[in-house]
């Protein structure tokens, strides 16, 4: 199998970094093992955090908590040679998702507008590259392709060991 990237979203950063519900927080922390596992295999190439996930991540709320911050931390250091926050069609990819708004008036929001967008422009760019879009939200499987797979539970990886 060739190497995966990932594309992280806000509500799975939430679980995983601030245990908002013990179901969700459960399977966050399952996929997060799974990345885990994908870096020590060296099979995964990037992992995208948009910075429109991370402002909405990284709110007042988030910031107060401490322990939310040493998770992030221990995240950053341990992912730091794969982590992208700004990629150079992202601005292009926001005028879009403003653009989407404007005319759909609806779901999805801006924020997975921009992280679905984004999906579609890398999945396009190498087909044959596997690209994981974790998320809690189920707006985003408007985005599902071939190449495009949405992780909502840790039984969604199983056959990329």
């Amino acid at each position: 199998m060739g190497r995966i990237s990932v594309i992280l979203d806000t509500s799975f950063l939430i679980s995983v970094f601030s245990e908002r519900s013990k179901e969700d927080t459960s399977r966050a922390k399952e996929i997060y093992a799974y990345l885990r596992r994908f870096k020590e295999l060296g099979r995964l190439k990037k992992v995208y955090v948009l910075w429109p996930v991370c402002c909405e991540f990284f709110n007042t709320r988030t910031l107060r908590s401490r322990t939310v911050i040493v998770r992030w931390e221990k995240f950053w250091r341990e992912f730091k040679k794969e982590l992208i926050f700004q990629e150079p069609k992202l601005n292009k990819l926001l005028n879009r998702a403003c653009n989407e708004i404007l005319e759909e008036k609806g779901l999805p929001s801006f924020v997975d507008r921009v992280i679905g967008n984004f999906a579609l422009e890398i999945s396009q760019c190498d087909c044959n590259e596997l690209l994981l879009l974790v998320t809690f939200d189920n707006d985003l499987f408007r985005y599902k392709r071939r190449n495009i797979r949405i992780v909502q539970n840790p039984n969604d990886m199983l056959d990329l060991l």
